[in-house]
């Protein structure tokens, strides 16, 4: 489901959960605050999602973490792949380069 561009898209505006949701777009709306985001933490078949340019990006350096851990069933935040190994290390690797970032649980 792509909301992308909506400008005015508050989450609170979203019927949420909705469990079939698998991919949702939300790139460049007006999610402020990580409890909004938060609010997509009943949708538990959600694998990828996109809040780029939203105001809690720029507002937070949290919200990846934070929807990570909400999100067990999350492979792709934005343009960033996460894939959990056995030894409860995140493994994150962007699509444009080849960097891998490990952040400990």
């Amino acid at each position: 489901l792509s909301l992308s561009l909506s400008l005015s898209l508050s989450l609170s505006h979203f019927p949420l959960p909705i469990q079939e949701l698998t991919n949702l777009n939300l790139y460049y709306n007006n999610i402020s605050s990580t409890a909004e985001l938060m609010k997509l933490r009943f949708n538990s078949n959600l694998q990828q999602l996109d809040v780029r340019l939203n105001p809690v990006c720029t507002e937070s350096t949290e919200y990846r973490l934070q929807l990570v851990h909400a999100l067990p069933r999350l492979r792709m935040l934005g343009n960033v792949y996460k894939f959990v190994q056995l030894s409860g290390v995140i493994t994150v690797v962007c699509r444009t380069t080849i960097n891998v970032t490990i952040v400990p649980l």
